[in-house]
């Protein structure tokens, strides 16, 4: 709730990796349009697969950590979060 007790969130807050984000202003002429998701994608297109709840692992060896993500994919990935971030706080990141 905010300080005028306006609902303001439901359920959880993630991540653009977690949560899918909508844009409004298309959302609002009825269109669609979600903004992509930033490590997921990245981590998918390598062939290390994380350990399974279940304990199994995927292609690489239980309790192996993921790769480092490339630098361009790291550039990437931190614009995507600095533009949600202004984009729902309505402040410039600093």
């Amino acid at each position: 709730m905010d300080g005028a007790r306006e609902l303001m969130l439901i359920d959880t807050f993630g991540t653009a990796d977690e949560d899918r984000f909508w844009d409004l202003a298309a959302y609002n002429e009825g269109k669609h349009v979600e903004f992509e998701q930033g490590v997921r994608p990245a981590v998918l297109s390598t062939d290390w697969i994380p350990q399974g709840a279940d304990g199994k692992p995927g292609s690489g060896e239980a309790g192996t950590r993921n790769p480092p993500l490339p630098p361009d994919i790291t550039k990437k990935v931190s614009a995507l979060y600095v533009d949600l971030f202004e984009r729902l706080t309505g402040e410039k990141f600093r």
